[in-house]
């Protein structure tokens, strides 16, 4: 979302930002290495986008990714895009990902959505090559992803 505060047809509200409530939202396809930026969507509203049964998340990141995809490209997103089928729909582009997801989304393990975890703890589970983590540290976070093993890793924490 890029902040603007003036009159425009593409000016949108988002109810749970706290930096912009108001801007212009703007999909952005870019290299973590580099910063580079490969590509810029527009959200131009409802009215203007192709509808998918998936989301609009699952969409924008689908149109952004078309021209990557079948080399083996990784792409990471945040929870507001991560669902089962965009993973498992990517994967048989051969393009591999990882984002944060909610853990009530549609498609996830039901025994995230109850799980108690504590500190230190970590639950995995494994469909079709699309890995479902959930773990605790200060509190619980569930990932998706395509690539990797789960395994602890020692880390100090400040």
């Amino acid at each position: 979302m890029v902040g603007f505060k003036g009159r425009h047809q593409l000016k949108q509200y988002t109810v749970n930002k706290k930096a912009h409530r108001w801007g212009i939202k703007l999909w952005v396809l870019s290299d973590s290495n580099t910063g580079y930026t490969h590509q810029i969507n527009v959200y131009m509203g409802r009215r203007n986008e192709r509808r998918s049964p998936n989301g609009q998340g699952y969409q924008a990141v689908m149109d952004l990714m078309e021209p990557h995809f079948h080399k083996n490209h990784h792409v990471t997103y945040d929870s507001f895009s991560t669902s089962p089928a965009l993973m498992y729909d990517l994967l048989d582009k051969s393009t591999h990902s990882t984002g944060t997801v909610i853990k009530i989304r549609k498609g996830m393990p039901a025994s995230f959505r109850t799980a108690p975890v504590q500190k230190g703890e970590m639950h995995v589970k494994t469909r079709a090559g699309v890995m479902a983590i959930l773990w605790a540290d200060r509190r619980a976070v569930s990932l998706l992803t395509t690539t990797g093993s789960p395994r602890y890793i020692r880390v100090h924490t400040f």
